[in-house]
């Protein structure tokens, strides 16, 4: 994201180029603003923005001599300066000093878009924009990488390839499947983010050329390896598990599919791998285990594919104990009455606890918290009849179920304390339930039923609340007047602040200003 600073002494004009566009939808940042030349300097060296937008005539020094003086220190940056229609007669003179568009107040909306453009794409070809570059580099390897991985092989596959050096006919590849292990729920989001780069970072930097890392999960990647070397493969899984858990502190799990030749078996090595990694519930975290590490059963499964375990993780998922162990009473009904060997009844069962595992991390989840620290394959393989194996995993779902019930009401809490913190940090702007959706990672209309079901009250309502609860305040305790009150608690509009206001304190701002002094 391309940084950007505003320069001008009028603030109401600073504040009206805040909110004329979608400045991170344009690609900028604002970094800052500063109320004159001076301290537009000083903001501008310190801050090192790519864009500066400044008047031409403040307190100080011009936007002119602004320019002049940060050519030197900032040789890349943009410049747009904003006019009167009384300094049009600067125009030429700025124009000549390179700045990339001469704006007249009031600024349109269009112009300030159509400025930013410009601006935008004098940057992305200059030679400070060489990391947006390697960027979407990358982006066109992991989009290749993926493709691979979902079983294209089409001649823009090939030509991609060889535009990368890979002789394709020649290599063998092979698929890693890695997680990170220690992390969970109740980890800060920023941490996680901080870890999870830093790692992803040392990932790619041990895959080499011809690995392609591509995140998988909350807290895992997924590794084409391409090589013709047949022991570069275990090499890398080894280099890539070391790096992680340096750069992270945390151990690191990995599932490592066989090397094939051919690109059209890469999709098949990435289950193998996947499957490798399901493993660490029978094996244990921070190894790499390979296909050869652990043994299913190879009895006929033609009716054991019939079984269906949607029912079962459905039920955990709606929080339906008494489902939950009707199902697993329906399971072993039906190996008992099929009569099923020891071996394939642990594998059957085994595959359900897994199924409960992958539902808890695709809800964001810890999988080893909700299975409660325990070691699910060594605890099955000492169950030796079919009733303390069912009684054994019933305990496993219903403890699964409680905590996804417990997790998604502390989800809940969690979001809606964060939306009121958000509410209560930008009610002065032009605040939504939308804009506020994009920094929770939620869906607007779910977001807006959890927060209802958490706090007895729409958003709409809370923000309104909020509103009226800080011009209350501000009536009775300043002597601003009721027209800039509105627009400092977010009413752009004096008719609709005074019909929220009215509405919930029963009466208008100026009579509840003389009732809070005991005028009335």
């Amino acid at each position: 994201m391309l940084k950007a600073i505003l320069v001008d002494d009028e603030p109401l004009v600073r504040k009206r180029l805040k909110s004329l566009v979608d400045w991170c939808a344009e690609g900028f940042v604002l970094e800052g603003e500063a109320e004159d030349g001076e301290e537009g300097l000083a903001l501008a060296l310190e801050t090192k923005p790519d864009l500066i937008l400044a008047d031409i005539r403040m307190p100080a020094f011009s936007g002119l001599e602004l320019i002049k003086m940060l050519k030197a220190p900032l040789p890349e940056a943009c410049f747009i300066i904003l006019s009167g229609y009384s300094e049009f007669s600067y125009a030429k003179q700025a124009l000549q000093m390179g700045v990339i568009s001469y704006l007249l107040k009031p600024v349109d909306a269009d112009e300030l878009a159509e400025a930013l453009g410009l601006a935008r794409n004098k940057l992305a070809a200059s030679e400070g924009m060489k990391a947006m570059k390697q960027e979407a580099d990358k982006a066109r390897r992991d989009k290749w990488a993926q493709s691979v991985l979902d079983g294209a092989n089409t001649p823009i596959i090939e030509e991609f390839a060889q535009s990368l050096g890979i002789d394709l006919a020649k290599s063998r590849f092979g698929v890693l499947a890695a997680e990170l292990n220690g992390l969970d729920e109740r980890t800060d989001e920023d941490e996680i983010s901080a870890v999870m780069e830093r790692a992803e970072e040392a990932a790619i930097a041990a895959a080499g050329e011809n690995g392609f890392v591509l995140r998988r999960g909350l807290w895992g990647w997924t590794v084409l390896h391409i090589s013709c070397d047949p022991s570069a493969f275990p090499e890398a899984a080894r280099a890539i598990k070391s790096a992680i858990e340096k750069s992270s502190s945390l151990i690191c799990t990995i599932g490592v599919s066989q090397a094939a030749e051919g690109i059209s078996l890469a999709k098949g090595l990435k289950k193998e791998a996947e499957s490798a990694l399901e493993a660490r519930f029978m094996l244990g975290e921070g190894k790499i285990i390979g296909m050869d590490d652990f043994h299913m059963p190879q009895e006929s499964w033609n009716e054991v594919f019939s079984l269906n375990s949607q029912e079962l993780t459905q039920a955990m998922e709606n929080n339906l104990p008494e489902e939950v162990a009707g199902e697993i009473g329906k399971l072993f009904d039906f190996l008992r009455a099929k009569q099923v060997s020891l071996a394939m009844a642990q594998s059957i069962v085994i595959e359900r606890i897994v199924s409960a595992s992958r539902l808890v991390s695709k809800l964001e989840g810890n999988a080893r918290q909700a299975l409660g620290g325990r070691d699910p394959w060594d605890e099955l393989k000492q169950k030796k009849s079919l009733a303390s194996m069912r009684q054994w995993m019933t305990g496993i779902c219903l403890g699964v179920t409680e905590y996804i019930a417990k997790l998604r009401r502390s989800r809940a809490s969690k979001v809606s304390a964060k939306v009121k913190e958000l509410v209560h940090a930008r009610y002065s702007e032009d605040v939504t339930l939308k804009s506020i959706s994009r920094e929770v990672y939620m869906n607007p209309v779910y977001l807006g039923q959890v927060f209802k079901s958490e706090t007895g009250v729409t958003f709409n309502d809370y923000l309104t609340a909020t509103r009226i609860g800080q011009a209350s305040s501000l009536l009775a305790d300043s002597d601003i007047p009721v027209n800039e009150i509105a627009e400092k608690v977010g009413y752009m509009s004096p008719g609709n602040f005074f019909k929220a206001f009215k509405k919930l304190r029963g009466c208008t701002p100026s009579d509840y200003r003389l009732m809070s002094r005991g005028q009335a």
